[in-house]
Order: C-alpha cells, then sequence, then structure tokens
C-alpha cells in the first residue's frame, strides 16, 4: 500500500508540476470506479501574512479529496501565492499538514514543508503547488474529506510558530 502511495504521489506531483490536473495525472493509476474529486471553494483558506520590513504574502491553500477507486481515497493540497521578491526569507519554518479523514476521523496524514519555495519564489505556479498525498485503502463508503492546518514562523517576527492556521476542510466524496 505506502509503495503504490509513494507511487501515485510521485506521479501526481510530476503531473501537476508539468501543468497537468491531479485528476488527468491519476487516469493512468488502475482504477475500478470513476475519480470523483471535491476541493474547497477558491474564496476559503485564503490569507494575507504580514512579514516585517517586507512585502505582505497574499497565500490560498486548497484541500482536495479523491476518490480513486471504490476502496482507495486521497487527500492533498495546491497552494498558491503572490508576493514581490524581497531577495531574502519570508518564513524560518512553514509545514502545511495535509489529512484524509472520514466522517472527521483521520486515517492518513501528510506534511509538506513549504518554507523553501515560499522564500526563493515570489509566486506560486498558475496550477498550485502540489503537495500529498495521505492515502487510504478501505472499503467504507461517505464521509471522505481532505483536512489541514498551516504552521508557519515568520521571519525575523521574533514571535516564533504562530497559533495554527486551521484549514476548511473539501466537501466529502462517498
Amino acid at each position: 500500500m505506502r509503495a503504490w502511495k509513494a507511487a501515485s504521489g510521485a506521479l501526481l506531483a510530476t503531473a501537476v508540476t508539468m501543468g497537468a490536473s491531479a485528476s488527468t495525472a491519476m487516469a493512468s493509476v488502475p482504477s475500478a470506479a470513476a475519480a470523483t474529486t471535491r476541493c474547497t471553494g477558491y474564496d476559503h483558506n485564503e490569507r494575507t501574512i504580514s512579514l516585517p520590513n517586507k512585502p505582505d504574502i497574499w497565500m490560498r491553500i486548497m484541500l482536495c479529496v479523491e476518490r480513486v477507486s471504490s476502496t482507495q481515497h486521497y487527500a492533498y493540497a495546491k497552494v498558491y501565492w503572490d508576493a514581490s521578491f524581497i531577495g531574502g526569507n519570508r518564513f524560518d519554518g512553514f509545514k502545511l499538514h495535509v489529512r484524509l479523514e472520514r466522517n472527521d476521523s483521520v486515517k492518513d496524514t501528510w506534511t509538506c514543508n513549504l518554507k523553501s519555495v515560499l522564500n526563493d519564489w515570489d509566486s506560486g505556479p498558475t496550477n498550485g503547488h502540489f503537495c500529498g498525498s495521505a492515502f487510504s485503502s478501505a472499503s467504507q463508503a461517505g464521509g471522505w474529506t481532505a483536512d489541514g492546518k498551516a504552521d508557519y514562523d515568520v521571519d525575523n517576527d521574533g514571535k516564533g510558530y504562530l497559533p495554527s492556521w486551521q484549514l476548511q476542510g473539501s466537501p466529502s466524496v462517498s
């Protein structure tokens, strides 16, 4: 199961980085049922983070859950951001935690360390930076969602890690 998870995550990351959607990327993974994907809306999980002595950074994080087959589900996030290039660090740390849940019970988690990409790039890819995938192979139907949080430490603010940014979860799939 973990081998499939790693392979599918690598397939998704490569395909999404090349501009394909996650659904298109997963088309090459065997499936007993048509894939169904549900994501948080574009107007949710947005935040402007104030950076001391630097331009602020605007962020949007979309959480998605996908049914790959009747028994396989995975959760992932797409991260968008925009800020002026500063030539320095925005964050001392930025970790995005993605959870695959069934009826609010955590089935798997995945953590992405986004510190480098957020510090090195003034804006994210137009199709979002891919983070995932939490995976489960279970026969239970219904109630599958993606949920998550972001933990970050703004560079030079003297506050350390701020309270977690609790993200709105995705709608459910069966």
